[in-house]
């Protein structure tokens, strides 16, 4: 992931002198899944990011958390969907990651 930042970095800053980009890596535990966007930005309003984590927390947490097997389902196993099932804990599903690039 580290190597799609840089490279996107780098490929930003060769083709566009003077802006500023939004890079956002969206880890979907849920998915599971990583998103990763890049959006301009021109300035003027000041900048609310989101929330974000460091960048190594993000892949941690998505390592110990990530659904890889999905989420249970009661009833299921039997064939039969029951009506009134154990709830199944539902975790936070999106942790970001944001940086603001200046080529």
């Amino acid at each position: 992931m580290i190597y799609i930042e840089r490279g996107l970095e780098s490929y930003l800053q060769e083709y566009y002198r003077d802006k500023s980009f939004v890079f956002t890596v969206r880890a979907d535990i849920l998915i599971p899944a990583f998103t990763v966007s890049v959006v301009s930005y021109h300035g003027g309003e000041p900048l609310l990011l989101p929330e974000s984590v460091e960048f190594h927390e993000l892949v941690q947490g998505y390592r110990e958390k990530a659904y890889f097997q999905g989420i249970p389902l009661p009833g299921r196993d039997t064939g039969e969907w029951a009506r009134e099932g154990p709830e199944v804990e539902k975790p936070l599903g999106i942790e970001r990651y944001v940086r603001l690039l200046h080529t």
